[in-house]
């Protein structure tokens, strides 16, 4: 059961139809695949940012486990058991009281900047000012990784560099970049191995502000934490929080569930330090890798959903754009209005999409005689004309339909439409009056697209639909003539009332309608 506009009148019952779909799945799917997909674009750009971010983090962890080494070789820890101190303030005084230092570790933090800087200058950028907003995102991270051992660009609540600066004051700078380095012994070689590990961005010519942080860190595998962000100039208000994404949310899992895992003791003298360092870089490898699996999965799923996207799309412009077909109205109806909405039906419960080549002759024996050219499928307009009944609906695409739902209907459709048919074609075998002997043409059940047929051999024969294939006594219901207008061989169209097999009725003509010419008497017309 469906419906179509009329888009041709040729006359004598035959139409030109457009079928219309039920695209409500269709456009439903459609828009949720598109919010899908631009909110994805922001998912798999976060992903994808934290995924660099814990690669910068295997490149800091490598550099950690050299500077390690490289302290164990000068005998800053001795048998793997002691702790190297911290570092000497230079100059012993903070310039800005003229007091010892409080915190001597705010003493290497000058050197750092003035090395950044003289590097700016040597490459015709301009220098970059401390701000304190800055310096205090950056000892708050390196606050966070003294306690956590941790190492990269991730820090409290899977927080970034952006994140923690605005958390500091310094709201939404266009441009940030982290550089971090750990181990380094003295500012100006923690400047170095920064200006080495991360040049373009130390060297970015939009950035304008800096701050510095510099911690000894007793517990944390490479005991001297650097850290320095620069960036544009911040806006004067503004707030921010922490989005998660699967990458992020994959590295943590990831840590966690390696944080616990113990390192195997092989070589009694090696330093407790370096066997720290060298685990920080084996976990810090591993959240990587998750986060790019993350990224990966991410990737496909976008690639899923526009090839879905393309297809559904692609299925409405063929749908909504197609060109119309041939269809005889089942009764004698010359008046439907082009631009109307009329039911149709499918017999015995779809149309074939390809037809056969006829002609036809109309108006025989009248000035309108014309002999035309259609292609005839298995759809015919209904009786009622035009209107639409509460039981007519529109054809659904297979492709807005889930494959288990699909499947279920296919598999359920042969019954359904042998027990309980919707409509029949068949050839008028005998008639009396207003009843008459109907043989069903053989039709068997649809088979879908690519399903080889098999044909001879126990149990490979067609599934016939046709519970009968034989109809007496059949009512022909076609006011106001009823059985005058149909003769033996006419193929008609038979209809189930109710959908029961046991209540047929000769309602109409496959082609070629005829009219009702005879007069008739009042009783014979009620």
């Amino acid at each position: 059961m469906g419906q179509a506009i009329i888009t041709a009148n040729i006359g004598a019952g035959l139409y030109r139809i457009r079928p219309l779909w039920d695209l409500t799945a269709l456009e439903r799917e459609l828009v949720a695949l598109k919010v899908a997909e631009s909110e994805y674009l922001a998912l798999i750009a976060r992903a994808i940012d934290t995924r660099d971010q814990l690669a910068d983090a295997v490149v800091l962890a490598r550099e950690a486990v050299a500077a390690v080494i490289q302290q164990w070789q000068d005998n800053l820890i001795r048998r793997g058991q002691e702790q190297p101190g911290g570092l000497l303030p230079d100059p012993p005084t903070d310039p800005e009281t003229g007091d010892p230092w409080e915190d001597p570790d705010r003493a290497q933090e000058a050197p750092v900047l003035d090395a950044l800087n003289a590097a700016r200058t040597a490459a015709s950028l301009s220098t970059v000012s401390r701000d304190d907003r800055l310096d205090e995102a950056c000892r708050a991270h390196l606050r966070y990784q003294a306690n956590t051992g941790g190492i990269g660009h991730l820090g409290v609540y899977g927080s970034k560099p952006a994140d923690r600066a605005t958390w500091a004051g310094y709201y939404t700078p266009d441009t940030i970049h982290e550089l971090l380095t750990y181990g380094a012994t003295t500012g100006a070689e923690a400047a170095a191995q920064m200006l080495a590990g991360a040049a373009t961005e130390a060297l970015d010519a939009e950035v304008t502000h800096a701050g510095v942080a510099h911690r000894y860190a007793d517990r944390h595998p490479s005991s001297y934490l650097w850290a320095v962000l620069v960036a544009s100039a911040a806006a004067e208000s503004g707030s921010a929080g922490v989005e998660d994404d699967p990458a992020k949310t994959a590295a943590a899992n990831t840590e966690d569930a390696l944080r616990d895992i113990t390192a195997p003791e092989r070589d009694t003298l090696k330093p407790m330090k370096l066997a720290e360092v060298v685990r920080a870089f084996g976990l810090a490898q591993q959240k990587y890798l998750a986060a790019q699996k993350e990224v990966e999965r991410l990737m496909a799923e976008k690639l899923v959903r526009l090839h879905r996207i393309a297809d559904l799309e692609e299925l409405q412009d063929s749908l909504e754009g197609m060109a119309p077909i041939d269809c005889w109205c089942c009764t004698y109806t010359t008046t439907l209005a082009v631009g109307a909405t009329v039911n149709t039906m499918e017999v015995p419960g779809w149309y074939l999409a390809d037809g056969l080549n006829k002609l036809s002759t109309l108006y025989t024996g009248t000035e309108s005689e014309q002999t035309v050219g259609w292609v005839e499928r298995s759809i015919n307009i209904a009786a009622t004309g035009t209107g639409a009944a509460p039981d007519y609906g529109r054809l659904k695409p297979a492709e807005t339909m889930t494959a288990a739902a699909v499947a279920y209907d296919y598999a359920l459709e042969p019954g359904q439409l042998k027990w309980k048919p919707f409509w029949r074609y068949g050839i008028i075998t005998a008639k009396s009056g207003n009843t008459c002997t109907v043989a069903l043409n053989a039709v068997d059940a649809r088979q879908l697209a690519g399903e080889k047929r098999r044909r001879g051999g126990y149990g490979s024969a067609e599934l016939d639909i046709n519970a009968t294939a034989t109809l007496t006594n059949v009512e022909i219901s076609y006011p106001p003539c009823n059985g005058a207008a149909f003769l033996v061989d006419d193929e008609v169209v038979v209809e189930f009332s109710g959908f029961d097999r046991t209540k047929p009725a000769v309602v109409g003509f496959r082609r070629e309608p005829r009219a009702c010419l005879t007069r008739f008497s009042w009783e014979q017309i009620s």
